[in-house]
C-alpha cells in the first residue's frame, strides 16, 4: 500500500514538473529596460525605423462642387404615401383658446360659449 502511494507521489511530482517546464517562457522579459529604452530614445531623439512618420502627408480628397445631392426617399416611405395619396386631410388642432374654454366648461357645468376665433380678433380682445 505504502509503495503504491510512493508511486502516485511520483508519478504527480513528474506531471508538475512537465507542467512547470511547458509554462516556462525562454525570452528575456524586462519591462523596466524597455521602458528605460523608450525614455532614453525619446529624450535622445533616436527614432526607430519602424515608427517613421511618413515624409510628405496624405494628399487631401479633392472638392468638386458644394452643392448636396439630393437622396431620393426608400421605396417604403413612397409607398406609404401613395397608399395615403387620397385619404382625406387631417382637420388642424383646436385653438389653444377653444381648447381652455372647454376645458372651462367641464370644471363649471356651463355649455361652451367660445368659439374658436380668428388671431385678429382674439389680439383685439386683449388689448
Amino acid at each position: 500500500m505504502e509503495a503504491m502511494r510512493e508511486a502516485d507521489v511520483e508519478n504527480l511530482k513528474k506531471e508538475m514538473q512537465g507542467v512547470a517546464d511547458a509554462a516556462k517562457v525562454d525570452v528575456a522579459f524586462d519591462p523596466i529596460r524597455d521602458v528605460k529604452e523608450q525614455i532614453v530614445s525619446a529624450v535622445e531623439g533616436d527614432v526607430t525605423p519602424g515608427a517613421a512618420l511618413p515624409a510628405e502627408p496624405a494628399p487631401a480628397p479633392e472638392i468638386h462642387s458644394l452643392e448636396i445631392e439630393e437622396i431620393a426617399p426608400p421605396p417604403e416611405k413612397l409607398a406609404v404615401e401613395a397608399a395615403f395619396a387620397d385619404a382625406p386631410a387631417i382637420a388642424p388642432p383646436d385653438p389653444l383658446e377653444a381648447k381652455i374654454a372647454a376645458h372651462d366648461s367641464k370644471l363649471t357645468g356651463e355649455p361652451l360659449a367660445i368659439v374658436a376665433e380668428e388671431p385678429e380678433k382674439l389680439a383685439e380682445k386683449r388689448a
